[in-house]
C-alpha cells in the first residue's frame, strides 16, 4: 500500500498546486507521485429546495499518494516548492519527523472515499433514538458520527489526522422513518 502525504498550501491555491505537481512530474519524468484533493458531497439548502454540491473536504490541503519514503518525498516536495511559486509544507507528526499518514488513518479515509477521492452523501434515519445509515460511505460507521444537523443535511464525523482528532461535515440525507 502506497504512502499518503498531506501538504499544507494556501487556501484557494489547491488546484494550482495539483497542476504544479503534475507539471513537475511531467518535466522530471516522475510517474509515482499522484496528487489529489479529497472532496465531499454536501447539501446546499435554499428554502424547501436542497441541491447536492461537491466541495473540498480539507480546504488548504493537498494529498499525494506515492511509494516514496519520508525522506524521498520531502526532497521531492522541496523540488516542487522551489520550481513553482506556490508554497508547500509537508505535514509531520510533531517531533518524530514521520510525514506519511499512519495506516489506520489512511484506511478510514479510503473507506469513506470513492475512486474519485469523494465522500458521497449518505442516507439514514432515526430508529429507537439511534441513527441508522442505510446507504453511503457512513454505513457501518455510525459510531464515528458525533453530531447530525437535519436542517443542513449533514453529519459531523470524527477523524484522526496526523495524530489529532478533527471534525469533518459530510452530506447526510435524513429520512423520516415510517413504522408499519
Amino acid at each position: 500500500m502506497d504512502n499518503w502525504y498531506v501538504m499544507s498550501v494556501w487556501t484557494g491555491k489547491e488546484n494550482s498546486v495539483v497542476r504544479d505537481i503534475r507539471a513537475y512530474n511531467a518535466e522530471k519524468g516522475i510517474k509515482n507521485v499522484s496528487p489529489f484533493i479529497p472532496i465531499k458531497e454536501r447539501f446546499f439548502k435554499k428554502g424547501d429546495y436542497a441541491k447536492k454540491e461537491r466541495i473540498m473536504m480539507f480546504p488548504g490541503y493537498v494529498f499525494a499518494e506515492t511509494p516514496l519514503g519520508d525522506g524521498e518525498f520531502l526532497s521531492y516536495a522541496r523540488g516542487v516548492r522551489w520550481r513553482y511559486e506556490n508554497p508547500i509544507e509537508v505535514l509531520s507528526y510533531g517531533d518524530s519527523g514521520e510525514c506519511a499518514l499512519q495506516r489506520d488513518e489512511r484506511v478510514v479515509l479510503m473507506q469513506l472515499m470513492n475512486h474519485e477521492w469523494c465522500v458521497s452523501a449518505s442516507v439514514g434515519f432515526k430508529e429507537n433514538g439511534r441513527t441508522k445509515i442505510i446507504s453511503g460511505p457512513l454505513r457501518g460507521c455510525e459510531a464515528q458520527i458525533k453530531k447530525i444537523d437535519r436542517y443542513k443535511m449533514n453529519a459531523s464525523v470524527e477523524l484522526d489526522m496526523h495524530g489529532k482528532k478533527m471534525m469533518v461535515d459530510v452530506g447526510l440525507e435524513f429520512l423520516e422513518r415510517l413504522d408499519n
